[in-house]
Formats: structure tokens, sequence, C-alpha cells
């Protein structure tokens, strides 16, 4: 679920598949919105302008839904990822910054509740040394500077990054050792945080170029 920008909106995803965007005030169902074949929905969450709706399908799909009106459609499909079997998150990145270097990779370090760096962390019950972890491979080719981004976790453990204008995958940021249930990215920043499920237990800070 989702409130849009200024509040008065709600979406809702469902196990049957249908997308269903509400008004908060008086209950009533403004409109549905369903895939051809009706996956059901993982995840749903409208975009920092109100006027879009992110949806994860346990169909390995992330689709781009215009919600401005009444005639609500899918106008970008995203795939590349594993989700058939969990509720996996996805979300709109911010777009990278333009004083990147190209080619630079994504790091990352692991964080415990209170946002503190953790030195150790205990992963299927053994405590092992926390690293900085720049793995995947970096935006090269067809990723440009100041291009908006869409993350989603995946079940193989994995957070995928998809061009949002091009739907291309990006890159993708490998660290966890579980299904990647959770990602959130910082509003105006490039960062991203995501959630790895049972047997990973971390949460990740993905940023641009190396960790101080």
């Amino acid at each position: 679920t989702s409130f849009n920008s200024d509040g008065p909106c709600l979406v809702t995803g469902s196990h049957d598949g249908l997308l269903r965007v509400w008004d908060v005030a008086t209950g009533e169902c403004l409109r549905t919105l369903f895939a051809e074949g009706n996956p059901p929905v993982s995840a749903a969450k409208f975009s920092p302008n109100g006027k879009f709706i992110l949806a994860s399908t346990l169909d390995h799909t992330v689709r781009l839904w215009s919600a401005a009106n009444q005639k609500a459609r899918c106008v970008k499909t995203y795939k590349g990822h594993t989700n058939q079997k969990f509720c996996v998150a996805s979300a709109l990145a911010a777009p990278m910054p333009n004083d990147v270097p190209k080619g630079e990779k994504a790091a990352s370090r692991l964080v415990d509740k209170s946002g503190d760096e953790l030195g150790e962390e205990a992963q299927g019950g053994a405590p092992t040394k926390s690293r900085r972890v720049g793995l995947g491979k970096p935006f090269e080719g067809g990723s440009s500077q100041g291009e908006q981004l869409v993350a989603s976790g995946s079940e193989d453990g994995s957070v995928v990054l998809w061009g949002l204008q091009d739907r291309q995958v990006k890159q993708r940021l490998e660290g966890h050792t579980d299904t990647v249930l959770a990602v959130a990215c910082h509003p105006f920043e490039c960062q991203i945080a995501s959630g790895g499920s049972t047997a990973d237990r971390a949460v990740r800070i993905w940023t641009r170029g190396p960790m101080q």
C-alpha cells in the first residue's frame, strides 16, 4: 500500500492481481488496474509526484502505471529479476549525479537498526567481519548521467536497477545472501537501502563510489 504525495489517495495491491486506487476520505474505489493474466501483486507504490504507480507482480515483472486520470494504463514494463514467491519491493531511484565518473561502481555498507555501521555481522548465526562491497557491473554504455532509475529486490539475492525510460538492466547490486524483500530509495540522493530475508538478515546502504 502507498499514499500519493498529497495524501487523498491510497493504492493497494492484492493476490487477485488487482491494483486499486482508493479515496481515503470516502473509502470509494476510484479505479482498478490489472495486467494480463492477473498476476498477484506483491508491492505497489505511488511515484513522488503522484502521477504514476510502480507495481511488482509474481511473474518476475515490475510495471509502471499511469495514474493521473481515469484512463490509467501500463506505460513501462521491467524484467530481469526473480519474483515468483515473495512480496518483493520496488522503488524509483534518484537520477545518477552528473559528477560521478563513468564506470564507477556502487558500494555498500552494513547497518544495524539504529543506523550505526556494524563492525560485525551475524549471518546464519555465525558472526563474520563486515566489509564494504563493491560488486556488480558498473554503469556503462547505455547508462547516461542524470538518468532516472527503477530499483527492485530479487529472489536471487540481488538488487536490480533499470533505466526508467529504456527499461534496460543497468546494474545488479550483489551482496545479500538471501531474497531481497525490501528496497527504499533516498528522495533526492543516489542512495538505495535494501533488506535481505531470513538467511541474510542484513540491511545494506548502496551509494555511488567508494565508502568513506
